[in-house]
């Protein structure tokens, strides 16, 4: 999960020194709600995360344009893995990364105060890492892919300035997903099996976030 954080932040980064002014980054702690059938399968979990995003505003425009990419994780639990007839004690985290393209509009705004609209599209990713706890297992840590949903989301947000560049930003989205593979072992399971605890479904869900956001 540490290589994913610095590897979002190294491109955002990156894809900032290639745009001139009139630019915003921001960092975001993000929260999300699964819904329907998302929502059953993985009932007891409460998604969390981070993400990076970048806006561009063109000159005396209420319209931006830019992207957000984030990760963040449904499931950490610790359970016996049978491997090589040995019983290993093994980590497991489930989690998703996200990329959007995102569409804002600056619905009403004063010098210190912006109320927004957006729009966005793009993907989810379910991947999964298992480590061992025991460090003399010969147990080869795993990194595995799942399945990606395509999704468009709808919603807003404020921007409040906290002072001279910085800004709070606040807001939440509504995103319907596509149909996609994923993993997830309740802490209550005990599982034996990578074949154990996957589902296939639609993936909406309800994201909430909270962050700052610097003009650059």
């Amino acid at each position: 999960m540490k290589k994913l954080f610095l590897s979002i932040t190294l491109v955002c980064i990156g894809a900032i020194s290639t745009f001139a002014q009139k630019n915003m980054l921001g960092i975001n702690i993000k929260v999300y709600d699964p819904v329907s059938d998302f929502d059953k399968n993985v009932s007891s979990s409460v998604p969390a995360g981070i993400s990076l995003n970048y806006m561009r505003t063109p000159v005396e425009s209420r319209w931006s344009f830019g992207g957000e990419l984030g990760v963040a994780m449904y499931s950490s639990n610790d359970y016996t893995l049978q491997h090589n007839g040995n019983n290993i004690e093994v980590n497991e985290e489930d989690c998703f990364w996200t990329v959007h393209g995102v569409v804002r509009y600056d619905v009403y705004r004063t010098e210190r105060f912006v109320t927004y609209a957006e729009g966005r599209m793009g993907m989810t990713t379910f991947f999964s890492s298992t480590t061992a706890l025991e460090d003399n297992s010969d147990f080869d840590d795993e990194f595995s892919f799942h399945g990606s949903a395509f999704n468009t989301g709808l919603g807003g947000g404020v921007l409040y300035q906290l002072g001279g560049s910085v800004w709070l930003n606040a807001g939440v989205n509504v995103h319907s997903g596509s149909r996609a593979d994923y993993r997830y072992m309740p802490e209550s399971d005990q599982s034996t099996s990578f074949d154990d605890g996957h589902y296939k479904s639609l993936t909406h869900y309800v994201g909430y976030r909270l962050g700052v956001s610097i003009g650059l």
